[in-house]
């Protein structure tokens, strides 16, 4: 080839012609040394880059975890505050229900008695209506007979 030729000749010795080849052989290894020169910088320039870029995100992992500790520990803090209101709201409708049972079984023996003054209030309104109104004698009849059930003296009933 034209290379082998005119490289394996010294140059005081080459024809003008191998001269110019040795020369754009020159002109061209020159050019592929500056590109491969420029790639090579491009890729330390990369490459250095990566270690600013890397520093950056391990900070920004290192927040990132930070805050992701922070949240779990806020979160295992309100799980056991929930944990606890659900213990406390449990023996609150316990302690309701067994209040309830009490009260029930208090008013118990005053159920009955609800129901007499509830028809003693009728015999009363009744009584007042006999007095205002006039005689009625189904008015009248419903009163002596809750004076009767309620062992109203008979001499009490007599007089109305």
């Amino acid at each position: 080839s034209l290379v082998d030729g005119a490289c394996s000749s010294f140059a005081a010795e080459r024809h003008p012609y191998q001269a110019k080849v040795v020369e754009m052989l020159e002109q061209s290894l020159h050019a592929l040394e500056a590109h491969t020169q420029k790639e090579i910088e491009t890729a330390k320039a990369k490459v250095d880059g990566v270690s600013g870029d890397k520093a950056v995100r391990k900070e920004a992992l290192l927040v990132a975890e930070a805050k992701l500790s922070e949240c779990e520990g806020v979160e295992a803090q309100a799980k056991e505050a929930l944990a606890a209101a659900k213990a406390d709201h449990a023996s609150k409708l316990e302690e309701l229900k067994t209040q309830k049972k009490a009260q029930a079984q208090a008013e118990a023996p005053f159920e009955g008695k609800f129901k007499d003054i509830a028809t003693i209030k009728a015999a009363l309104q009744a009584l007042e209506e006999l007095q205002t109104v006039g005689f009625d004698g189904k008015k009248m009849k419903a009163v002596l007979h809750t004076g009767t059930s309620f062992s109203v003296d008979s001499s009490l009933l007599d007089s109305l």
